[in-house]
C-alpha cells in the first residue's frame, strides 16, 4: 500500500465517523489533492453516510 493511500484511509476514517461539524473543519484543513481523493472515496463507497457526508460537503465548495 502506498504512503499516501495509507494516509487517505486514515482522514477518510476520521470523516465518516465524524459528526457534520467536525468533518466540515477536517475537509476544510485539506488540500486540493487530498479533497479529491477523499471524495472518490465517498463516491465508492455509496453507503448513506458516505453519500450525505458528500452531499454535505459538495454544498459547501
Amino acid at each position: 500500500m502506498d504512503p499516501s493511500d495509507k494516509e487517505t484511509s486514515k482522514i477518510y476514517r476520521k470523516l465518516i465517523t465524524s459528526d457534520d461539524f467536525k468533518a466540515y473543519i477536517l475537509y476544510e484543513k485539506l488540500n486540493d489533492q487530498m479533497r479529491m481523493k477523499i471524495i472518490s472515496k465517498l463516491n465508492q463507497n455509496g453507503s448513506t453516510r458516505a453519500n450525505l457526508l458528500l452531499k454535505k460537503l459538495e454544498k459547501f465548495q
